[in-house]
C-alpha cells in the first residue's frame, strides 16, 4: 500500500493514499471484485487487496484522474502522444504494475503559487496561465488524488517547488483520462 509521505501534515503522514485503488477507479475498473485485474494486480503484496473492507469508501471518494511531475519543458513534450505506466516501487526490485499501460492523452502546466494560508484564498494555481477559481482547485486536488486543496498545497510546498525549479524542472499535469482544465 502507498502511504503519504512523513513531511505531510499529521492527519496525513504515513497514512495510506489509496492511488492505486483511485487510479484503478479513474480506469472504471470494477475494484469490488477486481474483475479484469488479475493479470495486473499481485494480491496482499504491499498490503494490497481489491477485496478490501474499505473499498466501497474510497470508490465513492474521487478517482485519481491525472499526475503532477517535476520536468523540464523538453521532458513534458516528450510525454505527450505516449504510454504511462502505472508501477509502485518503480525502478526497484520490487517494482509491482497495478494497471494496464494507457495513452497519455495530454500534458499541461501547471504553475503553483503557494503562500502560507490556502484557506483565505491567497494561493493560486495556473494551468496554461489560466488561473483556477477556488473551487477547480479543489477538483483538482482530488483529481490528483488528494483530499482538499490545503492536502495539495501541503505537499506542492513552496519548499518542494523551488528545489525543483533550481534543477530546472517544473511542475506538469500527465492526464490518462478526457479530463482537461
Amino acid at each position: 500500500m502507498t502511504e503519504w509521505s512523513k513531511d505531510m501534515p499529521e492527519h496525513l503522514a504515513e497514512e495510506p493514499t489509496y492511488f492505486i485503488e483511485k487510479i484503478l477507479n479513474s480506469m472504471h475498473y470494477d475494484l469490488k471484485t477486481g474483475a479484469e485485474l488479475n493479470k495486473y494486480l499481485q494480491y496482499n503484496k504491499y498490503g494490497y487487496s481489491c477485496k478490501s473492507d474499505l473499498i466501497n469508501e474510497i470508490i465513492n471518494q474521487n478517482s485519481k484522474k491525472h499526475t503532477i511531475r517535476f520536468m523540464t519543458p523538453e521532458r513534458a513534450k516528450q510525454w505527450e502522444g505516449n504510454m504511462i505506466d502505472f508501477y509502485v516501487k518503480d525502478r526497484t526490485k520490487d517494482a509491482f504494475k497495478f494497471a494496464p499501460r494507457v495513452p497519455v492523452t495530454t500534458v499541461q502546466r501547471i504553475k503553483i503559487i503557494h503562500h502560507r494560508d490556502f484557506i483565505k484564498g491567497v494561493s493560486a494555481i495556473f494551468i496554461n496561465d489560466n488561473r483556477l477559481s477556488d473551487q477547480n482547485i479543489h477538483e483538482l486536488a482530488k483529481n490528483d488524488g488528494f483530499n482538499n486543496g490545503y492536502d495539495f498545497f501541503a505537499y506542492f510546498n513552496q519548499e518542494r517547488i523551488e528545489s525543483y525549479k533550481k534543477e530546472g524542472k517544473y511542475p506538469y499535469i500527465i492526464h490518462w483520462t478526457d479530463l482537461k482544465y
